[in-house]
């Protein structure tokens, strides 16, 4: 089978010039403007459930199979209205946890659904012993249910940075009650690599850390000032073997709009210094047919409209320029570096993935890239001269 590279230069030797494209798929939806609402990729369709439009708190349930139509299957579910819940799929179901809502002033909840179709919903527990709390996170990590810190006081800047874990969603353990990193509220939670990750947050400020375990009881930060700034109520996803951190904001009123990813929760390249959906927070995010989303939000305003993403850096012929002339190219797993008229031969190199590990020495010439596995890739040049610490960004399409 034939693979082959594309080429497009980078504007320096760092890895932060790679770019993501987006389409818009809607400016506004059947649910309208929404915030802190539950999403799920689930029986093929992507989920929203309930949230909050600023004004009230819903129960209702929608579903899409494009981003663009979306249909009510839900108006008001068994659940009351809230915002600001966990929601995960776990054992071939949709479950929520907790949340938020207004009685007179902000309300916490503890209790725990559950749902085969995410039409028709059991409830689990009415008070779960972790206790009422908001912007909780909970993620399926081998076959149990694990819950971490989140809001105990809506009052006061009360958080937890607690561990608890249930098979079943009614009975519930403690793994520990101080896992390392600070009490918080705002952060983002996704199983990678088979460890359970904690991202940024706020605790008595916002953080850029990122923290992982094996068991939801011993946890290593992975790196205490990622590149991106720290903030909370963004997006953490997990597509091609990568994090995602897309969006949020920094107390009171800084909102971000840019896309970062990591291989190893440690280093981190930017796939969009600006995305073109509005800087937002508070919105929700999934993983659906290969792609990242993001729908609604907070910026200021209520936000209602969807968006998804393209293939890391395959749209970026048309403004960074691809090379027709001289192109790499890769045949029967040889990978072949020309030379350029006029400019001397090509320096030996690094063939970098995508974050920044150097995964192949390329001398000049011939070079066997059999296990090549198709992704992003960086080719950094070694030498003197005009090309010397320069970097190509590679992309290994089938």
């Amino acid at each position: 089978m034939e693979r082959m590279i594309l080429i497009a230069v980078c504007a320096s030797a760092g890895l932060s010039s790679a770019q993501i494209a987006w389409t818009k798929a809607a400016d506004l939806t059947g649910w309208q403007w929404r915030v802190h609402m539950g999403v799920a990729n689930f029986d093929d369709r992507l989920w929203l459930l309930g949230g909050w439009d600023l004004s009230l708190d819903y129960n209702d349930i929608w579903y899409t199979t494009d981003g663009a139509e979306w249909t009510r299957a839900v108006p008001a579910a068994s659940w009351r209205p809230r915002w600001g819940h966990a929601t995960v799929v776990h054992s071939g179901k949709v479950w929520i946890f907790g949340g938020a809502y207004y009685q007179a002033g902000t309300k916490l909840l503890a209790d725990v659904w559950y749902s085969s179709d995410c039409m028709n919903w059991i409830q689990a527990t009415s008070a779960a012993p972790w206790g009422p709390r908001g912007h909780t996170q909970v993620v399926s990590f081998r076959d149990t249910l694990w819950l971490l810190g989140g809001w105990l006081r809506p009052d006061t800047q009360l958080y937890a940075n607690d561990v608890w874990c249930s098979t079943d969603g009614a009975n519930w353990t403690r793994v520990t009650e101080d896992a390392g990193w600070t009490r918080r509220t705002g952060h983002r939670v996704e199983v990678f690599n088979n460890r359970i990750w904690v991202v940024g947050g706020y605790s008595d400020r916002p953080n850029n850390d990122v923290w992982y375990s094996e068991d939801g009881r011993t946890w290593t930060q992975a790196t205490a000032n990622a590149p991106w700034s720290a903030r909370q109520y963004h997006q953490l996803l997990v597509l091609d073997n990568r994090l995602w951190v897309l969006g949020g904001r920094t107390p009171p009123t800084t909102y971000f709009r840019d896309v970062w990813y990591s291989s190893n929760g440690t280093d981190w390249v930017a796939a969009n210094d600006t995305a073109p959906w509005p800087q937002r927070a508070n919105h929700g995010g999934a993983v659906y047919h290969n792609r990242l989303w993001v729908l609604g939000g907070y910026n200021g305003s209520a936000l209602g409209d969807v968006w998804y993403s393209h293939g890391l850096g395959l749209e970026e012929k048309a403004s960074l320029g691809v090379e027709t002339m001289g192109m790499m190219t890769i045949v029967r797993d040889v990978l072949f570096r020309p030379e350029v008229p006029g400019a001397g031969p090509r320096a030996p190199g690094a063939l970098l993935d995508a974050s920044g590990r150097n995964v192949l020495h390329l001398k000049p010439g011939t070079n066997d890239v059999s296990r090549l596995a198709p992704g992003i890739y960086f080719i950094r040049a070694a030498g003197y001269g005009a090309s010397a610490g320069s970097c190509q960004k590679a992309i290994v399409v089938r």
